[in-house]
């Protein structure tokens, strides 16, 4: 009799102790900054960390990769993570924030090393590194997914360039020709449960109208395969 009460009180602990555990997800930041050519809108530390909301959930996981765009498809990815912790059996709080903290360290030095880079750049790939960091975004099993495109979207190479004014046009009036024609390099798969972040500040009023263009096209095609899309100068807390 007393081993029975014994394992019913164990079995009510351990019950009562799954109950308060809680299931820490991992959000993911994915991010490019366009080396091109000299842009207002930079990556924002504070920005970046808010996504993450550990101040709310800091025993949740994190992910940050930082890509550039530059006149070429392929560039150096730099990644740093910070692994989700169960508060009931993991560090001590303050250990936590240490982690926190050298997580955040390693996301500034990125950025830091990224502006120390200098920028300016004949040709733009655009299109293609987009869609393959949101291909392999779309197979992440983080819970909440973020890409952060810190650029003017206006891909140019010798034989297809928005800069062009038929080719804006183009764009407006059959942007499907467009889709086929970006979309023949690298298919864009389905994009549901991330958010995408197309972030520009025009510099005057040409900069403008053709921004007005590409990021409607760009957001027309992230939405088509799913994706939430919001196109702003800067990410609003």
């Amino acid at each position: 009799m007393r081993t029975a009460v014994i394992l019913l009180l164990i079995s009510i602990a351990v019950f009562i102790t799954s109950c308060m555990v809680k299931k820490q997800t991992t959000t993911e930041v994915a991010t490019f900054t366009d080396l091109t050519g000299i842009h207002i809108a930079e990556p924002s530390i504070k920005d970046i960390m808010h996504l993450y909301d550990f101040d709310a959930h800091k025993w949740n996981g994190g992910v940050f990769r930082s890509s550039t765009i530059t006149n070429v498809s392929f560039n150096q990815t730099d990644q740093v993570n910070i692994q989700a912790e169960n508060e009931w059996s993991s560090s001590f709080p303050l250990q936590r924030a240490e982690k926190i903290n050298q997580f955040q360290k390693s996301i500034e030095d990125i950025i830091t090393k990224n502006k120390q880079i200098p920028v300016g750049k004949n040709n733009s790939s655009i299109y293609f590194p987009i869609a393959e960091e949101l291909n392999r975004l779309s197979q992440s099993t983080s819970e909440r997914k973020y890409l952060l495109i810190y650029s003017d979207l206006m891909e140019n190479n010798p034989v297809f360039s928005f800069y062009k004014k038929e080719k804006l046009n183009e764009i407006s009036a059959t942007p499907d020709s467009i889709k086929n024609v970006l979309e023949s390099q690298l298919k864009i798969k389905t994009l549901g449960g991330i958010t995408i972040y197309l972030i520009y500040q025009p510099a005057n009023t040409t900069e403008d109208e053709q921004y007005k263009i590409v990021s409607k096209f760009y957001k027309e095609l992230f939405e088509n395969k799913g994706a939430r899309v919001i196109i702003t100068a800067n990410i609003t807390i």
